[in-house]
């Protein structure tokens, strides 16, 4: 299983796990982002920067620290 982070620019996957404390996993929920959700990485900023995405017609952007703890399966 990868975790958001690995995914490349285009690449499309859907959401399996969301590891975290609770906070954490509430604020991605909110945002629409849950288990089952299928997402599209849109774009990968340089030097360890944000990951955007697009899920559900939304576009986010997440940490690359978050996007460690969202586990996906291509």
């Amino acid at each position: 299983m990868d975790n958001l982070s690995d995914l490349k620019k285009g690449e499309s996957a859907i959401v399996h796990k969301l590891e975290g404390g609770e906070c954490m996993k509430s604020q991605l929920r909110s945002m629409g982002l849950k288990e089952g959700s299928k997402l599209t990485v849109i774009a990968r900023e340089p030097l360890g920067g944000p990951i955007v995405i697009k899920t559900h017609n939304t576009t986010l952007t997440i940490g690359r620290g978050r996007a460690h703890k969202i586990f996906v399966k291509k």
